[in-house]
């Protein structure tokens, strides 16, 4: 919101006064803060604590919604058509198909228990971190591609499953709002089929033949070491358009390790990688550092012989001990230390060229090295990005065809053109390549590509 100064008069007296203007708040949205904290405790009401809960929960699951809508307009998808059997179904759809049917369970649980929280604060999470940042992200390409077929049927049926189920699930909480989902997608155009509201629908009732446990634990564990990849990328600060060349993985769960074996592509996909590999041996080198701030108070002046005796330790048992979070006894030279876990720093660390992340029972090590190859196609991905924000500027429908020029001076970056032509027409949906600048009514802009400039000019076909 804006903030100012400003005069009130009280009993005709000028008073200083701060004003502040903020969006209005929706009926729903303080519903949902008001469900999803624990009756307790305080709740911090206001302006700010609207905001957090419509960014976090209300406006991804209409992001979502509107998705769907805009495809399934496009594509003319009708619900009433036959379903793909859902053991035909990608893992993916099966996946948010199992997580859905736990969150049924979780909302009607916390229903009976009077804990409303429990069921708002799981449906941020399932609408959050699963469908809108992992199942429709991962899903885009099944939309976007132009043929209608087994699989891309099967997305638009377990998209709209999901979001009629959760229209349902939250009516009682943010009614407007499921209303509205559950009109147009339920009753619009199908009169007298359904329920003429989601108020006079039945509450859902888990489907127990749709949950798959096993699933469900190896794509947690997927979304785990996506993020633990995410992280070593960011320890050596390169973007995620930069293709690298490999991840290498080590790690004692089992759940980790079926997701490697299982959703290799998705994991190279999702960090921009060519290979992704799983190895028997540990990653990266242990380190064990004495912390003398620590130290120092507990033994004085014998100080210098613990940080002999923590030196001289084997890294790796030292580090295993550590990790335990307690209290752990050191031997050397005849005397044994009693030590806690914050008078050793341990830190691990990949070898030349590498980014080593670890956490708990997973290593991982990425090859952050970028040969001239790697480099062109990171070169070509954010023109890509380039393209498609001049798209939108340009107010073009997602399935417009585009007519497209690009002039740059620098030879690196023709290369980069050049080699990646087919990707970038594909990326962008390029009809025809113009041999020079466009002229007459067309959008342009001028960009900067790693350092290099470059001028697009583009227009509807």
């Amino acid at each position: 919101g804006s903030l100012r100064e400003d005069v009130r008069y009280i009993e005709g007296k000028p008073v200083p006064a701060l004003v502040a203007k903020y969006p209005p708040m929706s009926a729903d949205v303080m519903r949902w803060m008001y469900c999803r904290n624990n009756p307790t405790q305080p709740i911090h009401f206001g302006p700010e604590s609207a905001d957090d809960v419509r960014s976090r929960f209300v406006m991804k699951l209409w992001n979502v919604y509107s998705f769907f809508c805009n495809y399934a307009r496009l594509d003319g998808f009708d619900p009433s058509r036959p379903e793909v059997p859902i053991s035909e179904r990608s893992d993916l759809d099966r996946w948010i198909l199992s997580d859905l049917q736990k969150l049924i369970r979780t909302a009607r649980s916390a229903f009976d228990e009077f804990n409303v929280m429990a069921f708002c604060l799981e449906a941020e999470r399932f609408v959050d971190d699963k469908l809108s940042n992992w199942y429709v992200r991962r899903s885009r390409r099944r939309f976007w591609k132009g043929e209608h077929g087994p699989d891309k049927d099967a997305a638009y049926q377990t998209l709209y499953a999901t979001l009629t189920t959760l229209a349902r699930l939250i009516a009682p909480i943010v009614p407007f709002m499921a209303e509205s989902l559950y009109q147009n997608l339920v009753v619009k155009g199908h009169p007298g089929e359904n329920p003429v509201s989601v108020h006079l629908t039945d509450y859902p009732v888990p489907d127990e033949s749709l949950i798959d446990e096993q699933l469900s634990a190896d794509m947690n564990a997927l979304l785990n070491l996506v993020s633990l990849g995410s992280a070593a990328r960011n320890a050596v600060k390169i973007k995620v358009r930069q293709p690298l060349a490999e991840l290498r993985v080590q790690t004692t769960s089992e759940a980790a390790r079926r997701a490697v074996e299982r959703f290799k592509e998705q994991i190279a996909e999702e960090l921009n990688l060519k290979k992704v590999t799983l190895q028997e041996d540990d990653l990266l080198l242990v380190e064990v550092k004495p912390n003398p701030r620590t130290l120092g108070p507990k033994f004085g002046a014998r100080l210098h012989e613990v940080e002999s005796a923590i030196r001289s330790a084997n890294p790796r048992e030292l580090a295993a001990k550590v990790q335990k979070g307690e209290p752990f006894e050191l031997s050397a030279g005849g005397e044994t230390f009693l030590l806690d876990p914050a008078d050793v720093v341990v830190s691990l660390k990949a070898e030349e060229g590498w980014s080593g992340v670890a956490d708990r029972d997973t290593q991982m090590a990425l090859d952050a090295r970028i040969t001239e190859e790697l480099a062109l196609e990171g070169l070509a991905r954010d023109v890509v990005r380039n393209i498609q924000d001049l798209r939108k500027k340009a107010n073009l429908e997602m399935e417009d065809r585009i007519e497209l020029s690009l002039t740059t001076t620098s030879a690196k970056l023709r290369n980069a053109l050049e080699t990646h032509r087919e990707y970038i027409a594909s990326e962008t949906l390029v009809r025809t390549w113009s041999p020079g600048p466009l002229e007459g009514d067309h959008a342009v802009a001028q960009a900067t590509i790693d350092g290099q400039p470059l001028e697009i000019r583009l227009r509807k076909c």
